[in-house]
């Protein structure tokens, strides 16, 4: 019955679809559960677990601690300017700890660190160290230019070797942001960021050994915990901005059985997601769903695309040029 299926909506509570219990799905959802009162939330995801790529992982007996621990298999920290993140776990109910960043890269003949003052690798490119941090300066007073050259290309106009390019550069910036293969395509506007922009740095630059603190960082604690805290949270959670009311002593009426904050669907992957002038229409095929099954289309007011860019091109019908 659609009319029943969308009594909510139509008395004012807006039905949100969040897709992807990622990082961002998760924090999407809990922001919108916030508020019971003006939305009905509705949290998809092909895995049977929130969390995306940021998993926690149990690891066998230690033979120094004896007993399993854990830790976070994808994303295991980040830096002070993660305000928002840190903000986030303290309301789940966890705190981040704070530690010592110390990393080494390369290996043998390549290798250097950010705790060693002398290194091979370093002596021989101090000169390009140097002219580096005074390259880093000129991106950033021109960024709207740099946003869209490519790291690659800009070490390449300034003449840099390819071996500082390759043993120093790439893997830095491929620690920053986990870009992978892709590292030599990271905008160098935002590879400049990293070092200049007090909101960003990972660490300050150093025109003589390119890295030589320990930057304080912070460690995230159990991911699962968190996520899973932040998609079911206790049954008597209610709206900060919006108290519910309290039922009168003197009703005869019993109280109405609270919905879940959050409707985990997990376990259910999106397939398909048509776009209208004011709904949205989601198929999501359950865990054992054959593909001949006749598609059961729900209802939406709004959908949040908390996935990758490369599942929405999938699963949105009719995508604009500009989208695409």
């Amino acid at each position: 019955n659609m009319d029943a299926r969308f009594g909510e909506a139509q008395r004012g509570k807006r039905r949100v679809a969040v897709i992807g219990a990622g990082a961002a799905g998760c924090a999407a959802a809990w922001s919108l559960s916030r508020y019971p009162e003006k939305f009905e939330v509705h949290l998809f995801d092909s895995c049977d677990a929130p969390g995306g790529a940021a998993l926690t992982t149990e690891m066998p007996t230690s033979r120094v601690h004896g007993e399993n621990f854990r830790i976070n298999d994808g994303v295991q920290g980040g830096t002070p300017s993660y305000r928002n993140t840190a903000l986030l776990f303290e309301q789940a109910g966890f705190q981040m700890h704070g530690l010592r960043l110390r990393v080494s890269f390369g290996d043998r003949n390549t290798r250097w660190s950010n705790y060693k003052v002398h290194e091979e690798v370093i002596d021989a490119h101090k000169s390009e160290i140097a002219r580096f941090g005074t390259v880093l300066k000129l991106i950033s007073a021109l960024e709207p230019l740099f946003l869209v050259i490519p790291i690659k290309l800009t070490l390449a106009m300034f003449g840099f070797s390819s071996t500082f390019r390759n043993d120093m550069v790439f893997p830095l910036v491929a620690l920053f942001f986990g870009t992978g293969n892709q590292t030599p395509s990271v905008s160098s506007a935002i590879v400049a960021r990293v070092f200049l922009d007090d909101d960003l740095k990972l660490f300050d630059y150093d025109a003589r050994y390119f890295l030589n603190q320990q930057p304080e960082m912070s460690a995230f604690p159990p991911l699962r915990d968190v996520y899973n805290a932040l998609v079911s949270p206790p049954e008597n959670t209610t709206s900060s901005a919006a108290p519910q009311p309290q039922s009168s002593p003197s009703s005869n009426k019993a109280p109405q059985p609270q919905s879940p904050p959050i409707r985990c669907r997990l376990g259910q992957a999106v397939c398909s997601v048509r776009r209208h002038s004011n709904f949205v229409e989601i198929f999501a095929r359950k865990e054992n769903q054959v593909e001949e099954e006749e598609r059961e289309w729900e209802r939406f007011d709004e959908a949040v695309m908390a996935c990758g860019a490369d599942v929405s091109r999938k699963v949105l019908e009719e995508m604009s040029f500009w989208e695409r």
